[in-house]
């Protein structure tokens, strides 16, 4: 049987201890039962002690521009540094790199100097839409890679148009969080989290959350907001993510929150608004508050859709930079929650395993296994 070695290549540090979304995800995955890793090779905030099933590798920061001035030869980066090692000791790679052109294009330079096309499987996972590369580049990525994972399948569409040809396979593999972190509560326990955080339970309470980008779209609720307001007397707008403090009528800044204190306002909140302005990838607080049982009102752009499947799971706003469409979609559904029963008329049709993180463990766990198997 040959020796096989499968790679997970990072720019930030796996394990990963700080406010991020996807390191956290193949942080959980390495150390889980559907592990498929045998090496983990990134910048490591702090050494964790290797064991049977996985070895960490550490490496410095990528100092992209620092590295090409010091090499001028391509493919002799600091991870590429590393692989040289382990390839001595195996007869194939498998080496999944996560959302870092760079650092991939470092190694396809290495592998096609190295001359070892037929020894290595390379695979990449993008965490966003796409890079908006020049197409040459694209199709450099496409030609040199055996499979690249996307979030979407909008994602997968948007960049194969980008291109004449996309020749390596694809996976489609949707973003999964913790169920045993991310779930609906009762009545009764909703009240409960309302209680300790100072809210009143008569109110409607809408949750934003992001960073404070424009593209992130607060500066679009914001407005509309005070026309909402104008019309519903009992409603709170909760923000939360931005360094800058908001300050308005019935509007409660919170900050920033650690990821684990992130479910409880999913969870005491009427709707989450997600009003993006730009095209996203299968964004992950969207998801969050969807499993968390919040009623979903997102901007209408191809990745929410998919989420939000067409409108089944959340309600989606049309033409999103239009403040006007957000205040007719804010008091559409104030009106449809308020004829339920202040009910998410959502939540009945969301089954439980989808995007779950067990879910997302299985489907990427499975995709490095069926490169192994077929090594051997």
């Amino acid at each position: 049987m040959a020796k096989v070695a499968a790679i997970l290549v990072s720019g930030l540090s796996i394990p990963f201890e700080k406010i991020g979304s996807w390191p956290h995800r193949y942080t959980k995955l390495v150390k889980s039962d559907y592990n498929p890793f045998d090496y983990v090779i990134s910048p490591l905030d702090a050494v964790p002690e290797s064991t049977n099933c996985v070895k960490y590798v550490s490496v410095a920061k990528y100092p992209f521009r620092k590295w090409n001035k010091i090499f001028k030869r391509k493919g002799r980066g600091p991870y590429t540094q590393q692989l040289r090692q382990i390839i001595k000791n195996h007869d194939y790679l498998i080496i999944s790199v996560v959302d870092n052109y760079k650092i991939l294009f470092e190694i396809i330079d290495w592998v096609k100097a190295a001359k070892l096309q037929q020894k290595v499987k390379l695979i990449f996972s993008i965490c966003g839409q796409g890079y908006y590369m020049s197409v040459q580049q694209e199709l450099k990525m496409y030609d040199n890679l055996s499979e690249f994972v996307f979030l979407t399948n909008s994602a997968y569409q948007f960049n194969m148009a980008r291109v004449p040809h996309m020749s390596c396979e694809v996976s489609v593999i949707t973003n999964g969080v913790d169920d045993n972190v991310f779930f609906s509560v009762t009545q009764e326990k909703k009240t409960e989290l309302r209680k300790q955080k100072g809210i009143d339970d008569d109110k409607l309470v809408f949750f934003w959350c992001s960073q404070d980008r424009p593209k992130k779209g607060l500066h679009i609720v914001l407005e509309a907001w005070k026309d909402v307001i104008m019309v519903h007397d009992n409603v709170e707008l909760i923000i939360a993510g931005t360094h800058k403090v908001v300050k308005g009528s019935k509007i409660k800044w919170i900050g920033r929150l650690p990821n684990q204190e992130l479910a409880t306002y999913y969870q005491l909140c009427d709707f989450y608004l997600f009003p993006t302005l730009f095209v996203e990838g299968h964004p992950l607080s969207l998801t969050e508050a969807l499993k968390s049982g919040a009623y979903c009102i997102s901007s209408d752009k191809p990745a929410m859709r998919e989420v939000l499947k067409d409108g089944e799971l959340g309600q989606l706003v049309s033409n999103p930079n239009i403040v006007e469409n957000w205040v007719k979609g804010i008091n559409h559904a104030i009106t449809v929650y308020n004829e339920n029963g202040r009910k998410n008329i959502y939540l009945n049709k969301l089954n439980n395993n989808l995007y779950s993180l067990e879910y997302w463990f299985k489907n990427s766990s499975n995709l490095i296994n069926k490169w192994k198997k077929r090594l051997n």
